[in-house]
Formats: structure tokens, sequence, C-alpha cells
């Protein structure tokens, strides 16, 4: 099943991040930062160059924060030895 790049069942599209981000301001949550999760079991060199650009996605994103970004996780996506 590939759960990155588009519309999937987890999370939120970068495209609406900017708005909700506004969102958060005006109600006063508390924002903490990103988890962007870029699939699970990847084991295609091709794809593990592309989840080294999500940095610079949050950076983007950040600037709309309505408060520093604490918490930034990238987490999934390597595949372990045992699952190929």
């Amino acid at each position: 099943m590939k759960m990155s790049g588009g519309p999937k069942q987890f999370g939120v599209d970068a495209e609406r991040v900017p708005k909700m981000l506004e969102r958060i301001g005006k109600l006063g949550l508390d924002f903490q930062g990103f988890h962007i999760f870029s699939g699970s079991q990847n084991c295609a060199p091709k794809r593990s160059r592309k989840r080294r650009k999500k940095p610079s996605a949050c950076v983007e994103l950040a600037r709309h924060a309505p408060s520093p970004v604490r918490l930034l996780n990238i987490g999934g996506g390597s595949a372990s030895p045992t699952s190929r």
C-alpha cells in the first residue's frame, strides 16, 4: 500500500496546512510542530532521496505557524533488513 504522495487515510495535505495553522493561532491552541509520515518499508533509493526533501517542506510550512516549531518528527519510511 502506498501512503505518501497525495490524499490518503492519514494526515492532512500540505496545501491545507497554512489555513489550519492560521486557525490554530486564532483559536489560541498550543501549536507544537509537525509530524511528517513518508511511508513505510521503503527500500527504493529514489523514494529515499525524495524523503530527504521533507525538512525543506517543514521550513516552508513553519512560516505560517502561529508560534515557533518546537517538535519535528519525520518518522517512518525506512525498511528494516528483515522486511526485504
